[in-house]
């Protein structure tokens, strides 16, 4: 029984190993279908709309492309405070190298995806309307 078993890890070891040397390049195959990827793929590619005093709020903190790169690959989306009805929020975090955090919540709305409340740890007053 332990034979097998022996023989059957290290064929599992050997699989996950050899998968990971075909599609290490394609992360987004293996770990794609967890619900916080799909959630940060969905906001990457639908249309992004901005109002112009959000647009303001981002441009006085200083959250440029990088940061929006960042939180397409890395941002914590917190499905405490997501809606369902009638259409998706989600709320997601992403740091910055300045050691902030930015917290931004999107209402998804089938290939639109406005951006509706945006939070910074180091808030930055802007005159914006």
């Amino acid at each position: 029984m332990a034979r097998r078993l022996r023989i059957y890890f290290f064929g599992f070891i050997l699989g996950i190993v050899f998968v990971i040397f075909l599609y290490g390049d394609k992360t987004d195959i293996i770990v794609g279908w967890i619900p916080e990827k799909r959630v940060l793929k969905r906001i990457k590619l639908t249309e992004k709309i901005i109002s112009d005093s959000m647009q303001c709020i981002l441009d006085c903190n200083k959250f440029n492309d990088k940061n929006w790169e960042t939180l397409y690959s890395i941002g914590d989306v917190d499905f405490s405070e997501a809606r369902r009805k009638p259409y998706p929020i989600y709320s997601v975090s992403v740091a910055n190298d300045e050691n902030s955090i930015y917290n931004l919540r999107f209402v998804a709305k089938d290939s639109l995806t406005f951006l509706v409340a945006f939070e910074s740890t180091a808030p930055v007053i802007c005159e914006c309307d």
